[in-house]
């Protein structure tokens, strides 16, 4: 059966939520998904004299035939012989154009059938002098029914151009490019109902946080950490995937971290499991790190040998690397391993140089020294945190305001994909939305994580509920995980969902099901290193956004003389320093902020002769807290402690 009555579905769920558990806090009342309004009526949508079919080559044998069912359109496509670009269309004109002006974003449902190469699916409005288009790689291959695939009216190619309130054609297309090495026949079939449009600018949005309660998943947690210990090898890597016995970057310093919440040392020396596992895979990383600095993506398990070193371009993912030193700062607080300063260090310089003055954030292929700019904000929120866990403050901040102003999508009110992406990805927002959260910009974070709630929102093959990454297609554990730690809205039933599906080893799958490389998603049923470390923090209460406690790997400690007082420093009731001179001041003076752990809060240059001046402290460093300002510049340093309420 093609349709799931979801709403049903979901209402026992809630009820199971109640019934069975003091186990969480609180539900809120929340909606997954969305409902649309069907763009075209289903008397002209499903009719198949109003289609009109276009193949590049019938003399090589490409077909395409429209049929329909009572409730289902069905595009019927051949590719004929040669190595080249392959399409079967179908379009329908409109007798009179359409305006889609209100709607933001455009669903379908849909089902393929498994074909001999990668074929994808097209959908394509026209105003008459533009098209605009998006595609989906390889999803006219799967082989089951997929509700609410969804795509942005901004995501759509030229559509900035496109006149959204004279639609006159819609066309669906299934494709295989040249390179796909599609030489022989093909043929299959592809159906689909219900396109629809809706405007998400308009939708609810939450109004709270939603979190599980930690105390009710303490085996889960344990479970989970033995399980990333298991998954240790005699190199010290963990591995990500047994399937194919690798270690890919990001999981090793996301476990790292997590080891290292869990581990215990005694004078330096690792006193349990995590602990020890933790120092394995450090010293593997100090020891394989490469020369510039940065470190390879993935490695086999077992010899440590490099299976990928950088991206295919030849430069450093920014979205894995900033990770390790996440990893190896949160391992230096906790172990105070000297051995890992060197590595430490030379990541940081590698880092800080590929951050712009104004907080733009930029790769470098080491092979030839260019640079190119970063556009994911998943690579920033990575970069930002790693700055953060390194005490670097003032250098993380300029990056989120970067990004902010670049990555937030001010209409929609969520975190684009990149600052040239429009797409409405899962991990931009639950990663970036923790810092919106932390610098108290609560309703912000919740608008992002609203929207993706019912964006991302799947039940996939009908087995569970939950979040994809990028095209609602199957269950993303990883991914909801990462939602549910955020605190989005729904988390307690989404995670009563997913602790049924841990397996016996305490780990979670990467999907609930493999569907392979499809519309921009790698979907496979393998147990997973990475979900299962979001698991451990989701169940522990904290999240790996959470800074650890202790001084990092590269800050000096922190200037303890006081010089004269040619200063007053007083707290100001709205989270500012005011700092007024005693006596003329004819230098420009540089005013910087630490916490008592000798992390630079912020910092800030005073021009000669400026009088009275301010500078804010950020909001999570307020509250009952002693900070040292030190001012340099006028004859010697001078020192303050400030009480901050």
């Amino acid at each position: 059966m093609k349709r799931c009555i979801i709403k049903i579905l979901k209402s026992n769920i809630y009820i199971l939520t109640y019934l069975l558990l003091p186990l969480s806090l609180a539900a809120q009342t929340f909606d997954f998904g969305w409902s649309g309004t069907e763009l075209v009526p289903a008397s002209t949508f499903l009719n198949p004299a109003k289609w009109t079919t276009n193949v590049p080559n019938a003399a090589l044998g490409d077909k395409s035939i429209v049929t329909a069912s009572a409730d289902t359109l069905k595009l019927n496509w051949t590719f004929g012989t040669g190595n080249r670009g392959k399409w079967s269309q179908c379009y329908l004109y409109l007798s009179t154009p359409i305006s889609l002006a209100n709607y933001d974003l455009f669903s379908f449902n849909l089902k393929g059938m498994p074909n001999n190469g990668t074929v994808g699916f097209e959908l394509k409005f026209e105003d008459g002098s533009h098209q605009a288009v998006v595609r989906w790689e390889g999803l006219a291959g799967l082989n089951r029914w997929a509700n609410k695939i969804s795509a942005a009216k901004k995501q759509f190619e030229n559509s900035a151009v496109m006149n959204w309130s004279s639609v006159k054609v819609i066309s669906l297309s299934v494709y295989a490019q040249a390179s796909d090495q599609y030489v022989n026949t093909d043929q299959g079939s592809l159906s689909i109902y219900n396109l629809a449009g809706t405007s998400m600018a308009g939708w609810t949005r939450a109004g709270s946080q939603e979190f599980i309660n930690p105390a009710d998943f303490v085996t889960i947690k344990e479970n989970a950490i033995q399980a990333i210990v298991n998954r240790q090898k005699s190199t010290g890597l963990l591995t990500t995937w047994a399937e194919d016995g690798t270690s890919w970057l990001y999981g090793q310093g996301l476990a790292l971290k997590a080891l290292s919440n869990e581990g215990n040392w005694n004078q330096g020396a690792p006193n349990n499991s995590a602990a020890i596992s933790a120092e394995k895979l450090a010293l593997f990383l100090i020891n394989h790190q490469q020369p510039e600095g940065y470190w390879p993506r993935a490695w086999n398990s077992l010899t440590g040998a490099i299976t990928v070193l950088r991206e295919a371009d030849g430069t450093i993912w920014m979205g894995d690397f900033p990770w390790i030193i996440t990893g190896l700062q949160s391992y230096y607080k906790k172990s105070g391993d000297e051995r890992v300063k060197p590595a430490l260090q030379k990541a940081m310089a590698l880092l800080k140089n590929l951050i712009l003055s104004d907080g733009k954030f930029m790769t470098v292929n080491p092979a030839n020294g260019t640079t190119y700019e970063v556009a994911s904000c998943e690579a920033y929120a990575a970069a930002i945190l790693s700055l953060y866990e390194s005490g670097e403050i003032v250098l993380a901040d300029k990056m989120y305001n970067y990004i902010s102003i670049n990555g937030w999508d001010s209409a929609l009110h969520c975190w684009r994909e990149a600052t040239t992406s429009d797409r409405i990805v899962l991990f931009a927002n639950t990663w970036m939305s923790y810092y919106l959260f932390q610098k108290g910009e609560t309703q912000k974070g919740l608008d992002a994580m609203s929207l993706t709630g019912k964006v991302l929102y799947t039940n996939g093959n009908g087995e569970l509920h939950g979040m994809d990454g990028i095209v609602p297609l199957a269950v993303w554990y990883e991914g909801t995980l990462s939602y549910i730690s955020a605190g989005g809205p729904g988390s307690i039933s989404l995670f009563e969902e997913i602790r049924t599906h841990i397996h016996t080893d305490g780990m979670v799958s990467h999907y609930n099901e493999s569907l392979g490389g499809i519309g921009g998603i790698w979907a496979e049923n393998w147990h997973s290193l990475d979900g299962t470390s979001w698991l451990y923090f989701t169940t522990s209460g904290k999240s790996p956004f959470d800074v650890l406690e202790g001084i990092p790997v590269g800050l000096n400690l922190l200037p303890t003389k006081q010089g004269t007082n040619h200063f007053s420093i007083t707290n100001s009731q709205t989270g500012e320093l005011k700092i007024t001179p005693l006596i003329p001041i004819p230098k420009a003076i540089n005013v910087r902020v630490f916490q008592s752990d000798g992390r630079l809060l912020a910092e800030r240059k005073v021009p000669a002769n400026s009088g009275e001046s301010t500078i804010p402290i950020p909001l999570n460093s307020r509250g009952g807290k002693v900070v040292l300002v030190q001012i340099i510049g006028f004859e010697e340093m001078e020192s303050y402690p400030v009480y901050i309420n």
